[in-house]
């Protein structure tokens, strides 16, 4: 498990999100969300900012469950 803690807000008006109905985009957006770094981290040598991660259409397809075509 990463290291990553703590809380996300999510707004009770997300679900007028134009793609709130779609559950794959949906699951997508949370767990992006919850796969962001809290922190700034270094990954071979280079800064990762807070509130992005590195990842790919294949490792997104794996950890959620979808096809790449999908994601």
């Amino acid at each position: 498990m990463e290291n990553n803690s703590g809380w996300i807000k999510l707004y009770r008006q997300f679900t007028n999100w134009r793609w709130y109905d779609s559950p794959i985009v949906k699951n997508l957006f949370i767990h992006c969300l919850l796969k962001a770094n809290c922190k700034s981290k270094t990954w071979q040598n280079r800064i990762i900012p807070c509130g992005t991660f590195i990842t790919s259409y294949s490792k997104l397809a794996q950890e959620l469950g979808y096809t790449v075509q999908q994601i």
